[in-house]
């Protein structure tokens, strides 16, 4: 595998990118292989800065709404005779770009763009693509580019100057326009540094936020500030729903706007600009904001308690462990499934009220996140026994829970479909919740942390396999406090109301008899569900190249399922999801490797009985199942 790695691997040029030390005080993002990608916006530097010097001699501004900007010429340069700095100062324009682009084929071929406002980013695009090789463009002032974006007159004139290279290549102005020729830049020097005569110290990375004064003041979730909390609790405030850059971090004014629904219910409060730190203030007074360890605020060091004990599994062990979670994720995911449909999502208006409606929506929608997630896990599991060499797990546990320490603490939960009562809810919260330092070796994360332990420390992995697994185990363990948390905001919305009074499918799923004019419905649900475990098994059995195609293609029977469930459970009736005697196999026993058609053909029997019981929803479902059919016979490998 190493040796087949070797030829894509990149060897840079750059000085920096060649140390082979980590140089003391850099961060990580400084290495090659650790560097986010650069393109727009880039994290490291902002690639629309280089690409604005396209054109030797001049610098454009390329996002501004009115149109792609002048800024600054070279006086040498081919706009030199033809160019003051009083006219840049007037406004001049890019009109037209003449080079060559690639085609979504790969093929190169010359064209001829008219850039008429607005053109900003939508230029900067063609710019970013265009090829090494002779270009034109074509400069004017802003009175004529205002008369170019209402009228057609001038652009037949304009674009066969610039059409006829061979008698008119040399610089020169041609009525209101400037016609520039040229090679675009190469933005990099011979040793593949990008050219510091090109490019000043600083312009890289000019229109980047800054650490402090922007970027963490004013960026959001998961954006530039990866490092700067938004949402924390305090020590007065247990709830996660402070702002971060609050101005009053007393335990009276923490508490003072608190509640089961605080950010929704204070959404005008809670980021105004007189209640929080500005700009100036993020400089003068930054050493005034607290860490947060585990979402807290804190103003003191907290010792990590000791590490997570358990013997260290060997790659058998590993196996069987991981079988297990795959087993255990999967029947987490239907009970999931089943407590979101058991809302009757979404509940019928003119049942209940708003408050009941909305807290039924937002009690639903976070159990269906978490029930993706789940599905994810599934898939990420299977992924890991892949990468060992081992077939594909996708039985449904029985019981969730394994005393595997012998301390009689394992959860022992019998699988249940089971609709979203207070103490089915507190389950899930059980289930998902955290055990201390991730040590419990029967709970869900216990068993990951004690896995992403025993796999670092195996000898028998490659390290390409310990760093694919050892990636999964983290997000599945960082996802599982992530659940947890989300059962409680579900507890909170649902907070004071009678499950009789939010729930639209009570108690467990009843099988219907099949006089019943919803027998077809619930029937269909069983038959798309062993479609997706058809479809996700033979997906699993391909190669890499194929495999993320194919549990793409897969999704589609998912959305059946989930289709067909959701029109049942606004009838009142629940879900079976019982494979019955397919959950064996999706070719069945000794019948041989399986026909890619054969996935759906349980769940295409049952159709032309559902189009008599809904048609919309049985033309949709037979759309998608033909659809998924049809990628997955586009990715089978040649017999």
């Amino acid at each position: 595998m190493a040796d087949d790695l070797t030829r894509f691997k990149l060897f840079p040029r750059n000085l920096t990118a060649r140390a082979d030390v980590l140089v003391r005080g850099n961060p990580v993002t400084t290495r090659p292989e650790s560097g986010v990608e650069n393109c727009f916006p880039g994290l490291e530097f902002d690639q629309r800065n280089m690409e604005r010097a396209f054109f030797p001699g001049l610098k454009f501004e390329m996002h501004h709404t009115s149109g792609v900007i002048l800024r600054s010429f070279d006086p040498a340069g081919p706009a030199g005779p033809f160019l003051a700095q009083t006219d840049i100062e007037s406004g001049v324009f890019l009109a037209f770009l003449q080079g060559s682009f690639a085609s979504r084929k790969g093929e190169v071929a010359p064209r001829l763009l008219r850039l008429s406002a607005p053109a900003g980013l939508e230029a900067w695009r063609w710019v970013h693509d265009l090829e090494r090789g002779p270009i034109a463009v074509a400069l004017c002032g802003q009175a004529a580019y205002e008369r170019l974006a209402g009228s057609q007159d001038m652009v037949p004139a304009v674009e066969g100057w610039l059409r006829d290279r061979t008698n008119r290549s040399e610089s020169s102005p041609f009525g209101e326009f400037l016609l520039l020729f040229g090679e675009r830049a190469a933005y990099l020097d011979a040793d593949g540094v990008i050219d510091p005569v090109m490019l000043a110290a600083g312009e890289l990375t000019q229109s980047l936020c800054s650490p402090w004064q922007y970027d963490f003041a004013d960026c959001g979730c998961f954006y530039w500030a990866s490092n700067k909390p938004d949402l924390v609790a305090s020590a007065a405030q247990p709830a996660q729903v402070l702002n971060y850059q609050r101005r009053d971090r007393s335990p009276q004014g923490d508490l003072a706007t608190s509640g089961d629904d605080w950010v929704l219910r204070h959404q005008h409060q809670w980021d105004r600009r007189e209640a929080i730190l500005r700009h100036a203030e993020m400089i003068t007074e930054w050493k005034s904001l607290p860490f947060v360890v585990r979402r807290r605020e804190t103003d003191r060091y907290m010792a990590s308690p000791a590490g997570p004990s358990g013997r260290i599994l060997d790659a058998p062990a590993i196996v069987q462990r991981l079988r297990k979670l795959a087993r255990v994720e999967h029947a987490l995911a239907v009970e999931y499934l089943y407590a979101h449909y058991s809302l009757g999502t979404p509940p019928r208006p003119e049942e209940t009220d708003d408050v009941v409606r909305n807290a039924a929506q937002r009690a639903a929608h976070e159990v269906f996140e978490v029930a993706i997630d789940e599905m994810r896990h599934l898939r990420a599991v299977n992924e890991m026994l892949i990468a060992l060499g081992e077939p594909p797990e996708l039985g449904r546990a029985a019981v969730i829970g394994e005393d595997f320490d012998r301390t009689g603490k394992a959860f022992n939960h019998a699988f249940v479909l089971q609709a979203l009562t207070p103490e089915h809810l507190d389950w899930f919260i059980a289930v998902e919740a955290a055990s201390p330092n991730h040590d419990g070796q029967n709970t869900i994360d216990g068993m990951y942390s004690l896995l992403l332990r025993s796999v670092m420390a195996n000898v028998d992995f490659s390290v390409v396999q310990k760093d694919m697994m050892a990636a999964a185990i983290r997000v599945i363990i960082d996802e599982g406090t992530d659940h947890h948390a989300r059962f409680l905001q579900a507890r909170r919305a649902l907070s004071g109301i009678k499950p009789e009074v939010y729930l639209k499918v009570p108690g467990k799923p009843k099988p219907l008899p099949p006089e019943d004019p919803d027998f077809i419905l619930q029937a269909g649900i069983d038959a798309a569900y062993v479609v997706v475990l058809r479809a996700l098994e033979y997906a699993f059995r391909l190669g890499d190249d194929q495999r993320g195609a194919a549990v793409e293609a897969a999704r589609r029977a998912m959305y059946n399922m989930d289709d067909a469930a959701r029109s049942l459970a606004t009838r009142g009736k629940g879900a079976m999801f019982d494979p019955g005697d397919l959950a064996a196999g999706p070719a069945g026993e000794g019948e041989g490797p399986m026909t890619i058609r054969r996935i759906g053909q349980p769940l295409e029997g049952l159709l032309p009985e559902m189009q008599a019981c809904d048609p919309d929803l049985a033309h949709r479902m037979r759309g998608r199942l033909q659809k998924m059919v049809s990628e997955m016979e586009r990715l089978a490998p040649p017999e």
